[in-house]
C-alpha cells in the first residue's frame, strides 16, 4: 500500500517527494545492506500501473500546499464526490470543498497532522450541488528535511453507505425493543388486548382477555 503511495506522489508530486518520503518509511537494516536495483523499463512500468491505480482508486486523494492551502493535485473519485473534474479542482482553496462549519475542526485537524504527522476525523464535504456528503478524512503531513512541512495528503472516505447501514440495524433494534416493551406492558395490563391483522387473523392475546 505504502508502495503505491509513493509512486504515485511521485506521478502527481515530483520523484524527489516521493524518494524523501519512501526512504523515511523504510524500516531500518543491517547498516549499508542495499537491494539491488530494479532494471529502468521495470521500474518505469510499475510506476505507470501504480498512478494509475491510485488515479482511479475508491478513495478520493489530493495533494495540499500547506503555504497557500491549495490542492496541487486531486483524484477522479475525489472530484466525483463533490460533482467536479480534477482539473476544476486543482489550484483551489482547500477549505472550499466543505461546509463553513466545517473550517474551524478542519484547521484543528491540520495542526495536529503537521505536528504529529497524521489526523483522522469525520466531518463533511459539500457537492457542488449544494448537498452535504458524510466522509472520513485522513490527513498525512510530509516534511522536508530541515522539517518544514511540504505538503499533506487527503484521503476521503464516503460514509453515506455505512451510516445508512447503521442506521437501517438500530431502526430494526429500535423496533424489536418497542415490540418487547408493547409485549410485557400487554401481558401485565389489566384489560384484554387482542392483535389481529388486516383481515382478521388474531396474532396475539394477552393474559387478560384469555
Amino acid at each position: 500500500m505504502q508502495s503505491r503511495i509513493f509512486d504515485w506522489l511521485r506521478h502527481h508530486v515530483g520523484r524527489g517527494a516521493a524518494t524523501e518520503a519512501r526512504a523515511a518509511a523504510r524500516p531500518p537494516g543491517r547498516e549499508g545492506a542495499r537491494l539491488p536495483p530494479l532494471p529502468a523499463h521495470a521500474v518505469a512500468s510499475a510506476q505507470d500501473l501504480q498512478s494509475e491505480a491510485f488515479s482511479h482508486n475508491a478513495h478520493g486523494m489530493a495533494i495540499i500546499d500547506p503555504v497557500s492551502s491549495t490542492l496541487r493535485a486531486v483524484n477522479a473519485a475525489y472530484a466525483q464526490l463533490i460533482g467536479r473534474t480534477p482539473e476544476q479542482l486543482q489550484g483551489a482553496p482547500a477549505l472550499s470543498v466543505y461546509p463553513a462549519t466545517e473550517h474551524v475542526q478542519l484547521s484543528v485537524a491540520e495542526h495536529t497532522a503537521d505536528r504529529s504527522g497524521q489526523a483522522t476525523l469525520e466531518t463533511c464535504q459539500l457537492h457542488r450541488d449544494g448537498t452535504v456528503i458524510p466522509v472520513e478524512l485522513s490527513l498525512v503531513s510530509v516534511r522536508e528535511p530541515g522539517g518544514a512541512v511540504r505538503y499533506r495528503i487527503e484521503t476521503v472516505t464516503d460514509l453515506r453507505a455505512r451510516l445508512r447501514a447503521e442506521g437501517e440495524l438500530r431502526f430494526g433494534e429500535a423496533q424489536h425493543t418497542a415490540a418487547a416493551r408493547f409485549r410485557q406492558l400487554a401481558d401485565s395490563a389489566p384489560v384484554g388486548i387482542l392483535l389481529m391483522d388486516a383481515e382478521g387473523g388474531l396474532s396475539y392475546a394477552n393474559p387478560s382477555w384469555l
